[in-house]
């Protein structure tokens, strides 16, 4: 928070002076307080003031609608900053529809400009092509509107890298990435797979390069590819998708990252299918274990994940059984499930357990 306050010293005091300057009506004022208070209002959300960044977003936003009601053309490159900051911190917050909205009024407007001279901040037209298209894929499930819209934040990355040697390229990936789930949604697999290599190839680079990327998105590029690969049984470069994604999430943990159980417990549960299909058997078993010791450590927290549990242990039992081997099978009776007969459930996953006793006491 030091270095914000430092960054905004200056900012603040000419937002002071402006703010003076506009209740003198005099005319440019307005137009330079609204730049000033998008400027902070990013820096805001740059550093999670969500409520701040959209404080001054919306205070900007209508100083420039208020322009344009008294009949003065406002700066619309501004106007549809202020919308598409708006739209951030709306998606930020799970307000979606809210970030739909905004997010739809800067593009429009973003899009009037093009063919003309006016300059557009392309970086934020690139954000708000890239929230909407993750919008149409989440919430609208209109995979063909967001294939449009991550194909268009590609066109406008592709631009700024001709002209910017140092763009950030992580915006870039995850639009292949975002176009590769909203073609796996359409269940055109083979499609999805080149933007998830296109995905994969740049956040590899950055990493090499000792840059900054979210390793969750690129264990999700990984995890994504391999599901399509085990779908057209390449198994063995879906294990090889499949181990990546797992030494990811392995320096994530390492890391004292937070992870989600279900990304750990599915990364482990593909990995060990797909060792199952190429008859590996002994690595399926240390996955399948691994998978559902991942459910147990967080059993309590996550009621919703207990039937998925039991699913889990049934499945592993079965690929022991299969292979004779009592003192593996009693193992993992002793350490998944034993020690859950006392452990409160769902009604679903007693239900689950209840039953797998009565098929142990055969």
């Amino acid at each position: 928070m030091e270095d914000l306050s430092l960054e905004l010293g200056g900012i603040n005091e000419a937002i002071i002076t402006h703010e003076d300057l506009y209740k003198q009506n005099q005319p440019q004022a307005g137009q330079d307080l609204a730049a000033l208070l998008i400027q902070r209002g990013l820096m805001y959300f740059q550093f999670g003031l969500l409520a701040e960044s959209n404080s001054d977003c919306s205070r900007a936003a209508e100083i420039l609608e208020q322009a344009q009601r008294e009949g003065r053309l406002p700066d619309e490159n501004e106007l549809a900053k202020a919308y598409a900051c708006l739209g951030m911190v709306s998606y930020k917050t799970d307000d979606m529809f809210q970030a739909l909205q905004f997010m739809s009024q800067s593009i429009e407007i973003w899009e009037g400009m093009l063919g003309t001279q006016k300059f557009i901040d392309k970086e934020m037209m690139l954000h708000a092509f890239y929230i909407r298209g993750a919008i149409c894929n989440s919430m609208t499930f209109n995979m063909d509107e967001a294939i449009s819209d991550y194909e268009k934040g590609i066109s406008i990355a592709k631009n700024l890298m001709e002209t910017d040697a140092d763009f950030d390229q992580d915006k870039l990936a995850l639009c292949y990435m975002g176009v590769g789930q909203s073609y796996d949604q359409k269940e055109d697999y083979i499609e999805s797979e080149e933007y998830y290599d296109q995905a994969i190839e740049i956040w590899e680079k950055m990493r090499q390069k000792g840059q900054d990327i979210d390793r969750g998105n690129l264990a999700k590029a990984y995890m994504n590819r391999g599901a399509n690969n085990y779908q057209y049984k390449e198994y063995k470069e879906a294990i090889a998708d499949y181990s990546k994604c797992i030494s990811i999430i392995g320096q994530q943990l390492e890391d004292g990252e937070q992870l989600e159980v279900f990304d750990i417990f599915m990364a482990y549960k593909n990995r060990a299918r797909a060792f199952q299909e190429e008859h590996e058997v002994r690595a399926a078993i240390d996955d399948h274990v691994v998978a559902t010791r991942a459910i147990k450590f967080g059993f309590n927290n996550h009621p919703e994940l207990q039937e998925l549990y039991y699913e889990s242990l049934g499945e592993t039992l079965e690929l022991v059984e299969n292979q004779s081997d009592k003192a593996e099978f009693e193992e993992i009776l002793n350490e998944f499930f034993y020690p859950m007969a006392d452990v409160p459930k769902t009604e679903s996953a007693e239900s689950a357990h209840e039953f797998m006793h009565n098929v142990i006491k055969q």
